[in-house]
């Protein structure tokens, strides 16, 4: 009997532990989020145009982020792809498209 407590109090620890460090990101601080990662990870744009399109695939994978750690099956947290488009990553993993086709 207090064999099973001691495990059950041990789980409940260990799942209070595990919840404390998933990220948690709020949308409305995407730019600010944004800034930190630029910084984080030495990005630089060529120009406005394309720090735009960098700044709108990281609001898509910091929306993706919040959803996924809502979720609860695993983390996930911004990383150095979070910036990527969706051309980018599919070409950095070597996916060729059939003809007329952008991204998955």
């Amino acid at each position: 009997m207090l064999r099973g407590t001691i495990c059950a109090m041990l789980a409940l620890v260990a799942a209070a532990c595990s919840r404390e460090n998933i990220p948690h990101y709020d949308i409305r601080e995407a730019p600010i989020l944004f800034e930190k990662f630029k910084k984080d990870y030495n990005r630089h744009y060529a120009s406005e145009y394309d720090e735009k399109i960098h700044y709108e695939a990281f609001v898509k994978q910091l929306k993706k982020i919040i959803q996924d750690n809502s979720r609860g099956r695993y983390i996930a947290d911004i990383n150095k792809f979070a910036d990527y488009t969706d051309e980018e990553f599919n070409h950095m993993n070597g996916l060729i498209l059939p003809r007329g086709r952008r991204s998955v």
